[in-house]
């Protein structure tokens, strides 16, 4: 049943690390200032783009992995970057994993609703200098806590299982999380609770 909520938690979730990864690489590619923010800008928008946001809260089911990755490949492009295939195949791996674990490492179910408003709270912070962009990702928190904020104890844990099973078969192994030893050489996570 509550398969047909995901959509959202799991777009503006991984959409939110997509632009964490990509602050970082920007900053290390010595991009300016100026532009790196207008990218990610851009970006945000994108993604907390109403209409955008109408779309992904309307009940359904999440869609193959391969139909996620046309969504965040057009996100990417909602700016002037452009990423090859074979760093858009390493940015969604990323992004898949980095939140996949955050699931796993959750002591609640219901902290979901938190790692989440972290994300959109971190993500307004990066892009706050553009006032438009900042304002839809207010309006998307307030969507986000229209929906799920009366979920039950139950409801998360359904939630959180369903996520689960969305990343269940990714176990793309992140040189980050083998060096913390937070993730096993079988790409399997490691996690302490």
């Amino acid at each position: 049943m509550f398969s047909v909520f995901l959509m959202p938690v799991v777009v503006l979730n991984m959409a939110c690390e997509m632009v964490f990864v990509l602050q970082q690489r920007l900053v290390a590619q010595g991009v300016r200032t100026e532009k790196a923010a207008k990218v990610l800008s851009d970006i945000v928008a994108a993604v907390f783009e109403p209409v955008f946001l109408d779309s992904l809260f309307e009940p359904q089911q999440v869609t193959s992995q391969e139909s996620l990755a046309k969504i965040f490949e057009r996100l990417a492009h909602a700016s002037i970057m452009r990423l090859s295939e074979n760093s858009m195949s390493k940015l969604l791996d990323l992004m898949s994993m980095s939140f996949k674990y955050q699931i796993m490492s959750l002591a609640y179910p219901s902290e979901l609703s938190l790692v989440s408003e972290n994300h959109f709270v971190a993500v307004r912070e990066i892009i706050e200098s553009n006032a438009a962009a900042a304002a839809l990702v207010t309006a998307g928190i307030e969507r986000f806590h229209a929906r799920y904020d009366d979920l039950t104890w139950g409801d998360w844990d359904q939630l959180r299982q369903s996520l689960l099973q969305v990343f269940k078969d990714r176990r793309t192994k992140i040189s980050l999380f083998l060096q913390q030893h937070m993730q096993g050489t079988d790409g399997k996570f490691i996690v302490n609770l």
